[in-house]
């Protein structure tokens, strides 16, 4: 728990709701004091059941009854302990039947829903009718459940529970509630099973299935041997957080090394202040050491180049980058490229001379230009070169990893989980080493968190823990038991990012890389050395998350701003190298003015770099924080701007997730009395309907482009209108229109009028689709 600058706290913790079933009609049938003594013996199961289970009673409202688990003090087994103590108060309840039998159409039960959640605390204060007041989703689910829940009925939702379902008989169902995008997975809770463990209900389902590490060290070590031998492998480790892939890619990288691999490593990162080719640039940067620190890419590369022998540069020319900066839009997206094969050529040519091994962790969250980089290298078959990636489990349908062999990786076997124990806990009790295997169900987080839990308390295990909420109540528990200064500490290494800078650590706190402070969060695995000098990382991005929304909405604010501040004012560092985190802090000071302004810069570079994916997620972002500011006419000019940004990135990968905000760009510009902006908005929204083959929408959203173009007689995009108009109509199957509006193009390029100035590519699939036409006619 990290308290805020008002004495409110945010607390992970269950909430549990009970309620009176058919009260209104009790109410109405007995008499008022029977009806009192009726609620006051309900009131006291509820009481004696909760608080022996290790609640809080928090509020009685009506017949409702509220309790809390996991505060005031913290825990971990929130879900478990709350659903156990609802059907112990449901049993309570029925056995009251024959004391309040009064007639034969009165039957006592009650009914409750559960859910989990962070919840900001503040003491009860005068006029509300509870120990705390609660804010956050949590109450409110918790509340509907018990509302939607039948006479005698537990509703649970699934990610408070977690796996810990398996302990009791239930039946699965999804509810949808307001506000949420998706139905909310539940589950009625029927009664208790006869398992205690998450180990023997895994067991027993057959919901787990076991892989031995040295099997995946074995394949490993294959693909190594193949790769020395001159194939190049492309192998990838897949799995969900916390089950061990990056720590089975450090003991595999610790060996190759040892045999004579060169090693090449980075990761990605999913927060806005990523920045394109991440990876990339932190293998170069690495290569160069401090020499590298603060370069950009074209610079780091052209760094690295320069330090290789004359001779490698000799043999390979083609590692020449651009000399000169480019002067238009289409030369320095042709400089991208370049700079992208030099980049791929470079490790290819290191492979020549020396076997490489290159390890990207996290790839969930590589962009558009890494992965390009990493297909075109395991595309060449004869290369020296491993490409090793950590991922999570892997989508249906990426086909650029089809070619990969990929270890999905399971949880901890029996011995390995009791070697590892053994690691962390070397003098445990053989029934320690037992209940915690068992406990963790061979999940490697799981199982380094409860070691550390058993190592600072001695606490029993007998609960079962799991889910998210589980864990994310799990890591604020012990983050709970630092000392004060320690968790100021590790409070704002949580805002500064997953991967801290050792100086800027310092500039917050005071405390640098080797301060005792630090240091003992190393020992206790909550921050550890980065692969980069000078910079500390969190053992678990998880435990980042938990810590940084436990901090108050203020206290983050101010330390956002700082973190900005510092970063504008560091010597020898440009916006234009900064502008990720400078985005990404401004917006978390609540500064959207300059959140929108780095955004929109970070959108630029990326783009520069064709990592068309992190392009859009910065314009994205950038208009957000300008939807966030009061209207004028000069911040619509700002978001027209950013938006055709949006659009001419929205060409090059088009996707769904785009439709509303052209939609929104139409109707802005429709208030505006902007008819540029409508037939800009409208083209970019044809474009993307005929890009997701929606040739109806396209031909409309077209029509009404080309209608706008020429009112404000824009002629390039009066012509582009035309031409899109043509795809679509070709995509109809309305070919007579189609020729006529794609001969106006043909002739366009002929005459050198200015639809030749549109994209090369573009003018060649257009030529593409009049052929086409042509031929099917």
């Amino acid at each position: 728990m990290v308290q805020g600058v008002s004495g409110d706290v945010r607390r992970h913790m269950t909430v549990l709701f009970t309620d009176l079933s058919d009260s209104t009609r009790l109410s109405g049938l007995l008499e008022a004091e029977v009806f009192a003594s009726l609620q006051d013996d309900v009131r006291r199961a509820f009481d004696e059941v909760v608080q022996r289970s290790g609640g809080t009673i928090n509020q009685y409202q009506g017949d409702g009854l509220q309790a809390l688990f996991g505060h005031p003090e913290a825990g971990e087994d929130h879900g478990l302990r709350a659903t156990r103590a609802a059907l112990e108060v449901h049993e309570r309840v029925r056995a009251l039947r024959a004391r309040h039998a009064y007639r034969e159409d009165i039957v006592l039960d009650v009914h409750s829903g559960i859910h989990a959640g962070l919840v900001l605390v503040r003491e009860g204060t005068h006029g509300i009718a509870g120990r705390f007041e609660l804010f956050g989703a949590a109450p409110g689910i918790a509340k509907h459940l018990s509302d939607v829940a039948e006479r005698d009925e537990i509703l649970v939702s699934e990610e408070t529970l977690g796996p810990a379902r398996y302990l009791f008989q239930t039946e699965a169902r999804r509810l949808a509630l307001k506000g949420r995008d998706e139905p909310l997975a539940v589950h009625r809770i029927l009664a208790r099973t006869a398992l205690r463990t998450r180990f023997e209900a895994q067991t027993r389902r057959g919901l787990v299935d076991f892989v031995g590490r040295e099997a995946e060290l074995a394949a490993l070590q294959e693909a190594l041997g193949t790769a020395r031998g001159g194939r190049t492998r492309l192998m990838v480790v897949s799995a969900p957080a916390g089950v061990g892939k990056t720590r089975l890619a450090e003991e595999f990288l610790r060996r190759a090394s040892a045999s004579g691999f060169a090693l090449w490593r980075g990761y990605c990162e999913a927060e806005l202040s990523a920045e394109p080719l991440q990876p990339f640039l932190q293998m170069l940067r690495a290569r160069l050491g401090t020499a590298g620190a603060g370069l950009a890419a074209p610079a780091l590369l052209g760094g690295v180049i320069a330090a290789l022998p004359a001779g490698l540069r000799e043999r390979h020319p083609e590692l020449a980058l651009p000399g000169q900066p480019a002067d238009t839009p289409a030369a320095a997206a042709a400089q991208a490229q370049q700079m992208l094969r030099v980049l791929g050529g470079l490790v290819g040519a290191l492979a020549r001379e020396a076997p490489q091994l290159l390890f990207i962790d996290d790839w969930q969250w590589a962009d558009d230009a890494t992965r390009q980089v990493v297909y075109a290298l395991a595309a060449q078959p004869d290369l020296p070169l491993l490409v090793l990636l950590a991922t999570r489990p892997l989508e249906l349908g990426d086909a650029q990893l089809a070619a990969a062999d990929v270890l999905a990786l399971g949880p901890l076997s029996q011995a390995e989980a009791d070697t590892t124990i053994r690691t962390l806990l070397p003098d445990a009790d053989p029934f320690v080493v037992n209940s915690i295997r068992e406990h963790s169900g061979g999940n490697a987080l799981f199982l380094e968190e409860l070691c550390h839990l058993a190592a600072d308390t001695g606490a029993g295990l007998d609960a079962l823990r799991g889910g998210p909420a589980w864990l994310e109540s799990l890591i604020e528990s012990r983050v709970a038991r630092l000392a004060p200064q320690q968790g100021a500490v590790l409070g704002a290494a949580a805002v500064i990012g997953n991967v801290v800078p050792a100086w800027l650590l310092k500039e917050l706190t005071g405390c640098d890389a080797q301060h005792p402070l630090v240091t003992t969060m190393a020992a206790q695995d909550l921050l550890f050395a980065g692969e980069q000098p000078g910079t500390l990382r969190f053992k678990h991005g998880i435990t980042r998350d938990v810590v940084y929304g436990t901090l108050g909405l203020q206290q983050r604010r101010d330390m956002h701003g700082r973190v900005a501040r510092l970063l504008r004012a560091r010597d020898g560092a440009t916006e234009l190298e900064q502008c990720e985190p400078l985005a990404y802090h401004h917006a978390g000071a609540a500064d959207f003015a300059a959140a929108a302004r780095y955004a929109e810069m970070a959108g630029d570079k990326a783009m520069s770099a064709s990592s068309i994916d992190r392009a859009k997620t910065q314009y994205r972002a950038a208009l957000e924080m300008l939807d966030r500011l009061p209207s004028t006419p000069e911040r619509y000019q700002l978001w027209r701007s950013v938006v055709r940004r949006l659009g001419l990135a929205t060409v090059f990968d088009p996707s769904r997730d785009e439709k509303a905000l052209l939609r929104r760009a139409v109707d802005k510009a429709r208030a505006h009395g902007d008819a540029t902006g409508q037939a800009y908005a409208q083209y970019w929204l044809a474009y993307l309907h005929y890009a997701l083959g929606e040739s109806k929408d396209a031909l409309l959203h077209c029509e009404e482009a080309l209608d706008h173009a020429t009112r404000v007689q824009d002629m390039p995009l009066i012509v582009q209108a035309r031409t899109t108009l043509g795809q679509a109509a070709a995509a109809a199957a309305d070919y007579g229109r189609a020729v006529e509006l794609l001969d106006e193009m043909a002739r366009a390029v002929r005459e050198r009028r200015p639809a030749s100035r549109a994209p090369l590519p573009a003018i060649a699939y257009a030529m593409a689709c009049r052929a086409s036409v042509l031929g099917d006619l």
